[in-house]
């Protein structure tokens, strides 16, 4: 199969995941059970994300950045930035919590995400690469698009507010896609690639933190922590052997 076509219908998929997540809240006021197996699916996804920033995207990004800047670790300093950015944009969410503000900026929170996301998935080589990332996204966008979906229903926001802000969500991904895609294949743009890996790794590796020290904080020590190290130790499996 073509890479540009996989990448289509990998990118058809969690679009198609995060509409179908966001159904149930704005068809029905009334919420849903998320279960506890897609509690247990969305902690192993993030042991996933920090593996595949960690040991899958910072190592590409830095030895294709080692050459840029003798001497100075760019992709590390780039993750550093990334993380304390996605921080502090997460902090500035938690303490400007009005009822109308708080789905506008977590929204953007997501958006945000969603298009590093998408840039990493566009610039991935492999079939199995591209395959992987694609399934371990598949809990998070759900579980994402299905939280973000209650936040903005139960907002003083009208319906055709709520529903473009959750639009802007799903558009994300496949548009941070194209931009990967884009900066992969165009001559003159190599040095793009490992920056948006980079860029990737620091915000995968925040995801998954993030959420798993939320998870233990409120106490599920099971798939606050066992499903996340089941994740992470089948991500670097599966990369040592690619």
């Amino acid at each position: 199969m073509p890479p540009l076509l996989l990448l289509i219908l990998c990118c058809a998929a969690l679009t198609a995941v995060a509409l179908l997540a966001a159904l149930p809240s704005f068809l029905a006021r009334k919420a849903p059970g998320t279960g506890r197996l897609a509690e247990y699916g969305d902690q192993f996804a993030k042991g996933v994300f920090i593996a595949t920033g960690l040991v899958h995207m910072l190592p590409h990004a830095a030895h294709d950045l080692a050459d840029l800047h003798p001497g100075f670790p760019l992709a590390f300093a780039i993750v550093a930035a990334t993380l304390l950015a996605l921080v502090l944009l997460s902090q500035f969410g938690q303490r400007h919590q009005s009822r109308t503000g708080l789905p506008i900026i977590a929204t953007l929170v997501l958006v945000v995400h969603s298009l590093l996301e998408g840039a990493v998935l566009g610039a991935t080589v492999g079939t199995l690469a591209l395959l992987t990332l694609t399934a371990a996204l598949f809990a998070h966008k759900g579980m994402a698009a299905f939280a973000l979906s209650r936040l903005l229903i139960e907002s003083p926001l009208s319906r055709r507010s709520a529903l473009l802000l959750h639009g802007a969500f799903v558009v994300s991904l496949p548009l941070g896609a194209a931009i990967g895609e884009s900066v992969l294949h165009h001559p003159g743009w190599e040095i793009a690639s490992p920056i948006v890996m980079a860029l990737g790794a620091g915000t995968f590796i925040y995801l998954g933190t993030a959420h798993i020290v939320a998870n233990l904080h409120a106490g599920h020590l099971r798939s606050g922590l066992i499903a996340p190290v089941i994740g992470f130790l089948a991500m670097t499996a599966l990369s040592a052997i690619a």
